[in-house]
């Protein structure tokens, strides 16, 4: 979180220092509320490919968060350029695996389901293309801009909250005791991820779609998530050892459709005639300045 601020902090300078060489910028201020519904899906290779196992995949998750970021307005624009916007959310999904044939040539199996809840902590930066039209009036020059597409493109470290599971044997006749349930010591503290998105920015409301890959393995070394106690004990699961001779990262791939409220704070202007002010509740899709 320090490195974050550091980095916003140095971007706010860079963009003032660039706007004093221009004859009219507006220097703007937001915070936001995010929420978001989507599917995200926990991918190895080697879980993939064992035929013990019913991988269910594709999970539904659900977070919501705030933001907060800068966004840099030139003289006549095209582009608006929110230079960069840090971002913190919380995510709940499930992850589940079914008829796990934890013993080679046998009817038994049981089903797993695993819970999750993670933090989020993005940087991401942004460019939104608007059309300017013509002004209001002669008397204001006033223009309206209409919305359009924005892009972005940043990283984010997810930390793990909660990692909890149910596990239920069918027949009946597995130990429930011999399952750990709490399996949180198999995670990494963190890893990061590469994130992108698309959608439409409008002057409050924005809605949009963000992709996200996680860059490392979420996992310890030599740790799965199946390793429960179970399934990834030899004296148990007589084949473990063959079909995970060789480790396979855990990675973690997700969309989102998300929807975003924002709300203009204080803004640092620069008009046409050499002034300078602060204003408050700048909206940035209208602008009396130029």
């Amino acid at each position: 979180m320090k490195k974050i601020t550091v980095l916003l902090f140095c971007i706010l300078i860079i963009s003032i220092s660039y706007a004093q060489k221009r004859k009219q910028f507006i220097l703007g201020s937001y915070v936001g509320s995010i929420s978001s519904i989507g599917v995200a899906n926990i991918m190895n290779s080697n879980i993939k490919n064992d035929n013990s196992i019913d991988d269910g995949s594709i999970s539904f998750l659900k977070s919501w968060g705030g933001r907060a970021g800068l966004i840099f307005i030139g003289k006549k624009p095209k582009w608006v350029f929110p230079s960069v916007y840090g971002e913190y959310k919380r995510n709940y999904f499930k992850k589940s695996y079914t008829n796990i044939m934890y013993e080679p040539s046998s009817a038994n199996f049981y089903n797993k389901e695993i819970n999750y809840k993670t933090n989020d902590i993005s940087l991401i930066f942004r460019v939104v293309k608007i059309i300017k039209q013509k002004p209001r009036s002669r008397k204001t020059k006033m223009y309206n801009f209409k919305p359009k597409l924005y892009f972005d493109l940043g990283a984010k470290i997810t930390t793990f909250n909660t990692v909890t599971e149910n596990n239920i044997s069918f027949p009946d006749s597995l130990n429930n005791n011999l399952f750990i349930n709490n399996t949180i010591d198999n995670y990494k503290s963190n890893y990061k991820s590469i994130v992108a998105g698309i959608g439409f920015w409008g002057r409050i409301f924005e809605l949009g779609i963000q992709f996200s890959y996680s860059l490392d393995n979420m996992m310890l070394e030599n740790k799965y998530t199946l390793s429960d106690g179970v399934y990834d004990n030899p004296a148990i699961n007589t084949d473990f050892e063959n079909k995970y001779n060789t480790y396979a990262p855990t990675k973690m791939f997700s969309v989102e459709l998300t929807l975003g409220i924002n709300l203009y704070l204080l803004n640092f202007t620069r008009r046409s005639c050499g002034g300078m002010g602060f204003q408050l509740g700048f909206n940035p899709t209208t602008s009396r300045y130029w």
